[in-house]
């Protein structure tokens, strides 16, 4: 993924396969955001069109953080995809409902180990 803008310049079939695949995962995304929103997880869409526009963010930062954290991630190796997630995931905080919001601070409190 490093390379990736280098290779669909020059595999133009590999960019029209991408590119359809990139459609199907679009729809997979708004059937997750119409079912976290059936669950009450995230509030109705605050501005047409908003929500697109935020499957367009996860899109690009699901494409392109493995090479983003190659110029940019600092801290331990073995984090590097839990900081990623993290920042992705973070994305949908400002359509949170409140069940939505507390879920998401349950599940990122760092665990604690159990005392023996």
């Amino acid at each position: 993924m490093r390379d990736f803008v280098g290779i669909m310049q020059h595999q133009s079939e590999l960019k029209l396969h991408f590119r359809f695949l990139q459609k199907e995962r679009k729809i997979m995304f708004k059937k997750m955001l119409k079912v976290l929103q059936s669950e009450g997880f995230l509030r109705p869409e605050p501005i047409q069109g908003q929500y697109e526009r935020l499957l367009d963010q996860l899109q690009i930062l699901s494409d392109f953080w493995i090479a983003s954290s190659e110029l940019m991630y600092e801290g331990k190796v073995e984090r590097i995809c839990q900081h990623y997630a993290q920042l992705s995931l973070s994305l949908f905080i400002p359509y949170m409902s409140v069940i939505g919001l507390e879920k998401w601070e349950k599940a990122m409190k760092p665990s604690r180990p159990k005392a023996v």
